[in-house]
């Protein structure tokens, strides 16, 4: 469902008369004309992207899809930061990620960085974790005070490339939403339904509340989302935490994605543990 917006373009005339500072008539000047820019008036909601409307989400699913259409046969990057903070400051979790995509998402690779307390991937103490996916299976090099290590595991639908099922989970979720434009764009702001025992990196937190903020283009795509909640740990409930996550799409069909170098030694060690991936 998409449409051609009317652009109508506003143009002002400015003219400028001047006269010289000594009272004395210098000559005719030629008037100053200033044409400024068209101004757009489209609204990205007079005709919305499925499964949105003015007042808010009528089917998360149509809305997820069509975040996944727009990046169908498309290479992008998405990039993501996550901290968690607790009450007397303490950073308990602090990563961030790249991760590119193919334009057929057969593979795509992964870089994360990890800092805070809980710096811990697969139960182990990282700084750096890189991944290699094949659309079924991930290969990963794990580096950090145990020096480098290799695994394999499967991944799941919310892992896949574009995120569909994370924005599922959002919008079926949602308990309020509000519904704006701006530049050209459509923001989301929600108040999303807390989810209790959530893993969040190797920690669990019992969520108590969590907004996330959007930013759609007019065909329903995500350019990125914002999510603030706080909880407790499951760990230790007195301890009250602070969480945010941000997530961007960029790079479309400017991403290029080549396979690590060290991808054969990677598959050298895991095959003699007896794990084997088509990478």
């Amino acid at each position: 469902m998409r449409r051609l917006a009317a652009v109508v373009g506003l143009v002002s005339l400015v003219l400028l008369a001047g006269c010289s500072g000594t009272g004395f008539d210098t000559g005719t000047e030629t008037p100053a004309t200033v044409t400024p820019a068209p101004v757009p008036t489209d609204d990205p909601l007079s005709d919305p992207p499925d499964g949105l409307s003015e007042d808010g989400i009528t089917d998360s699913f149509a809305l997820a899809d069509a975040h996944a259409d727009a990046l169908a046969n498309t290479s992008f990057t998405v990039r993501r930061n996550h901290t968690l903070v607790a009450s007397n400051g303490t950073r308990l979790v602090d990563t961030s990620s790249v991760q590119r995509i193919r334009a057929d998402h057969s593979r795509w690779m992964v870089e994360r960085s990890y800092n805070g307390t809980y710096a811990q991937f697969a139960r182990r103490p990282v700084t750096d974790v890189d991944s290699w996916f094949n659309g079924s299976h991930g290969l990963y090099r794990l580096q950090g005070q145990n020096g480098t290590e290799y695994f394999v595991f499967p991944i799941t639908g919310a892992s896949g490339p574009v995120g569909r099922q994370q924005l599922i989970s959002y919008y079926t979720l949602t308990e309020s939403t509000a519904v704006s434009t701006a530049n050209g764009r459509i923001r989301l702001e929600m108040n999303v339904r807390p989810e209790t025992n959530r893993p969040i990196s190797p920690l669990r937190v019992n969520v108590t509340e969590r907004t996330v903020a959007l930013t759609l283009t007019e065909t329903g795509r995500v350019e990125r989302y914002r999510v603030e909640y706080t909880g407790r740990l499951r760990s230790d409930p007195n301890t009250t935490v602070e969480g945010v996550r941000v997530v961007r799409f960029r790079g479309l069909d400017e991403t290029t994605v080549e396979r690590p170098d060290w991808i054969a030694t990677a598959r050298n060690a895991t095959a003699a543990r007896g794990e084997t991936v088509d990478t």
